[in-house]
């Protein structure tokens, strides 16, 4: 049984609906990263991270990154963003684990 047209796969992977898809993907992914930040480091939704030393830090780079002073790798690389990608990554194993 065909379900879609001969070149209809061919068309949805040129262009704007994987570009849609892949955005959207972003998007749920930075949100879900989000609350999980929140939720670990008790931070208030809409409120600045101002008593949390590695997130400050992290700020800093993000902002060094954008005005060109410090390398994506540099960054990437950076202990305070290690810090909390461990952080989040225990949490997310916790709460994997406690749903099983």
């Amino acid at each position: 049984m065909v379900v879609y047209g001969e070149n209809t796969v061919t068309h949805i992977f040129s262009g704007k609906a994987v570009a849609r898809a892949v955005r959207a993907h972003e998007l749920v992914d930075a949100s879900l990263n989000i609350s999980l930040l929140c939720l670990e480091y008790s931070i208030p939704y809409g409120e600045r991270p101002s008593d949390h030393e590695d997130l400050v830090r992290v700020s800093s780079v993000y902002d060094d990154l954008v005005d060109g002073k410090i390398s994506v790798e540099e960054a990437a690389n950076h202990e305070a963003l290690q810090a909390i990608s461990l952080r989040l990554e225990a949490l997310k194993s916790n709460t994997v684990h406690s749903a099983v």
